[in-house]
């Protein structure tokens, strides 16, 4: 319920689009009238109160009290779980639900003599794949675009050097001035000098 709150918040609402375009961009932000430290601000707090639910459970099921043996490490494991989710709330939905499985099969393991270390290295490579495969799709998808931006400019260098030749040529086959028929006549016209005036005695 939280994670659909958390997608219509983000990508439905005027806030949502401030909160990103100050994350992107914060000078843009300011330029277009948006207060990017106070965006980060209420992003934190956000954040802050969002991850704190993680605790209701205990608070309000169990012990109803926050105890010194609470479940340590949840911080590193929401980083690890966003970003296996690429910050998406689908993503992170699914993120958890793997992290759960694999939380949950620790019993199991250890009862089958596996050390408990298991389920963290898997966590650990399954995080470590997942970012180094985001980057090597990051680093082709610009490579992809700048190869195309190349063709691009190259195909509007041979374009322009064909409309060129072709300008060149048309003015190369422009007819010449007429010699003969009418424009001929006219020619003779304006360039003959016609009688001279005749002298008196």
């Amino acid at each position: 319920m939280v994670g659909v709150v958390l997608a219509v918040l983000l990508n439905r609402t005027r806030f949502g689009y401030d909160l990103k375009i100050s994350g992107l961009s914060p000078s843009a932000a300011s330029a277009s009238g948006v207060d990017a430290r106070g965006m980060v601000i209420k992003a934190m707090l956000l954040s802050g109160a969002v991850a704190g639910l993680i605790g209701l459970p205990d608070l309000f099921g169990t012990t109803h009290s926050y105890t010194t043996d609470f479940t340590a490490g949840l911080g590193f494991l929401g980083i690890a779980v966003a970003l296996l989710g690429r910050n998406r709330p689908l993503g992170i939905a699914f993120a958890a639900l793997l992290f759960a499985f694999l939380d949950r099969a620790l019993v199991p393991l250890q009862i089958a003599d596996f050390p408990a270390s298991v389920v963290t290295i898997i966590q650990g490579t399954i995080v470590l794949a997942v970012v180094v495969a985001n980057e090597v799709a990051r680093r082709v998808t610009r490579r992809s675009a700048e190869r195309g931006a190349r063709s691009l400019r190259r195909r509007s260098r041979v374009t322009a050097g064909r409309r060129r030749r072709r300008r060149r040529a048309a003015r190369r086959a422009r007819p010449a001035i007429p010699t003969s028929g009418r424009g001929a006549a006219m020619s003779t016209v304006v360039t003959s000098p016609g009688p001279r005036p005749s002298r008196g005695p």
